[in-house]
Formats: C-alpha cells, structure tokens, sequence
C-alpha cells in the first residue's frame, strides 16, 4: 500500500506543477470557466477543464483516504468530504435538496 500511495503522490507532483501554484481566485475563475462552457460557451474550455482535473484529484484523494482507512482497519473511516453514493448529476447543482 505504501508502494501504491508513493507512487500516486508522486504523480500528481509531477503532473501538476502550474496547479500547485494555483490559488483560490485562479480555481474560482476556472470553476467559472466551467458553468460558462456548461452553458455552452467553449471559449473557455481549457479553463474549465483545470477546474474539472483539480475537483477529480480531490475525489480521488478522498477515495485513496477512504481506501487506506479500510485496508489499516481503522474504526472510523475518515474522509476529507462525503460525497453522495450515486454521484452527482447536473440537475443535482442546482441548491435543491431532495432529503
């Protein structure tokens, strides 16, 4: 497991050496670019798709979290947000609750 972790964190240092330095007005500003291209401007598109990669690296942190959490055995499994079981769809977005 540790072998696995290494080799992912090392992948995402170097595969990502412009989004380490990113801040959060750069990762609003591509988020934006995101709806926009949703919306069907594709002007923006290689902005929203950095926000699109950065928002999937932290899904998958949170998956590699949980995973070796479950592989250690641990108590309580800890993650660094909930995500909903069946994923998130569009409509999903729209500050509606169905709960």
């Amino acid at each position: 497991m540790k072998t696995l972790l290494s080799i992912v964190i090392i992948s995402f240092v170097i595969g990502m050496p412009r989004q380490a330095s990113a801040d959060g007005n750069e990762l609003l500003s591509n988020c934006i670019a995101a709806e926009r291209v949703a919306d069907g401007d594709h002007e923006v598109a290689a902005d929203a798709i950095a926000c699109m990669a950065y928002l999937n690296r932290v899904s998958d942190m949170n998956m590699m979290y949980r995973a070796a959490a479950l592989e250690d055995k641990a108590e309580r499994v800890t993650r660094a947000f909930c995500s909903p079981d069946h994923g998130v769809s569009p409509d999903s977005s729209s500050g509606s609750s169905s709960i």
